[in-house]
């Protein structure tokens, strides 16, 4: 693992567990529930790039092949995924529930 992937993956743990911190001090767990879900997700997916991106893959033009996406995109989507989910509970809008719940 090279230095900037554990500078990123222990970044992406902290943001989740201050996510949590926040959630659990504000007795707001119910009302957080999607937020924390995006959070995990993202955690996760940040964390694990790799086996996320084996779940992802399709076959080639003649099927000879197993094609996954990059790592750091997926990478990436996990932690846009998570920073999508903090800003949520940051700022207190409801933003991501209406958006989810249509």
């Amino acid at each position: 693992m090279r230095l900037w992937e554990f500078i990123v993956n222990l970044t992406a743990l902290l943001i989740f567990v201050a996510m949590l911190l926040s959630s659990w001090v504000g007795h707001s767990w119910g009302d957080d529930i999607i937020e924390l879900a995006f959070g995990f997700g993202g955690t996760v997916i940040c964390l694990f790039p790799y086996e996320a991106t084996s779940y992802s893959g399709h076959w080639g033009w003649s099927h000879r092949q197993w094609r996954i996406p990059p790592e750091g995109w997926i990478k990436f989507c996990g932690i846009v995924a998570l920073l999508l989910g903090a800003f949520s509970i940051y700022t207190g809008s409801e933003w991501l529930d209406s958006m989810i719940r249509r």
